[in-house]
């Protein structure tokens, strides 16, 4: 059973830069928030189809901020050093501000945002430019083989169907591979009000105890729980 406990009122879509004669037929939803008694999950009520969303006009280039080019490049390389990865595969590829530090032979980008799907197949990495799905992982699968890691960053949380997304992921990892994933933690936006957190892009906004409940039912585990500063507080 889902419980509503927040209601903030009528809200249009984040990044969605409009003309002035356009604002009068702006699109908006009913941003409200619910606890799910059995996942412990915190969502959205209402999504946002994603089309409206991600697409050929998406606005955020995350490489435009310093602070997250550093942060990606400190991480690609500690998983590089730790995990020594040969297949790769990012989920939400955004401008190529992660996998530009990885092999492009052996690095797939999947994103829907077709802007930033060309500028990563530009940069020589085979992109998909699709929503991640299990009929996507399924051809990714087929044409490339098994990934040793998948990561995302700021971009599970977005996905509505998460069974499906998590499946997906099981069923393109190798026997040893890992997914590495991060988002807004739910913790720190209690503990610091930041409930901007919760948007039209922001479909879930996770805890560990919901993401141990919903991995373990499609098959993973969780090994390694980070507390990182970025973005708000995210895990």
């Amino acid at each position: 059973m889902k419980k509503e406990f927040l209601d903030l009122g009528k809200q249009p879509i984040a990044n969605k830069f409009l003309n002035k004669d356009d604002f009068n037929n702006e699109f908006l939803f009913d941003l409200k928030a619910v606890y799910d008694e059995d996942t412990k999950l915190i969502s959205l009520k209402e999504f946002v189809a994603p089309e409206m969303m991600f697409n050929e006009n998406y606005a955020y280039h995350a490489s435009m901020s310093e602070t997250m080019k550093d942060h990606f490049g400190r991480l690609a390389h500690r998983l590089q050093n730790e995990f020594k990865p040969i297949n790769v595969l990012e989920i939400g590829s955004n401008d190529g501000i992660f996998i530009r530090h990885f092999n492009p032979d052996k690095t797939i980008a999947v994103e829907p945002c077709s802007n930033f799907a060309e500028m990563t197949n530009d940069m020589e990495y085979k992109t998909y430019p699709e929503f991640w799905t299990k009929e996507l992982s399924k051809l990714i699968k087929q044409d490339n083989g098994t990934m040793d890691l998948i990561y995302s960053a700021n971009c599970i949380c977005h996905v509505h169907d998460l069974d499906d997304t998590f499946t997906a992921v099981k069923n393109l990892l190798s026997d040893d591979g890992i997914f590495v994933f991060e988002d807004p933690s739910l913790i720190r936006m209690m503990e610091r009000g930041s409930y901007d957190q919760l948007y039209d892009e922001h479909a879930h906004i996770f805890s560990v105890t919901a993401l141990q409940n919903i991995l373990t039912k499609n098959g993973l585990e969780i090994f390694r729980v980070d507390n990182l500063n970025v973005h708000g507080g995210s895990n």
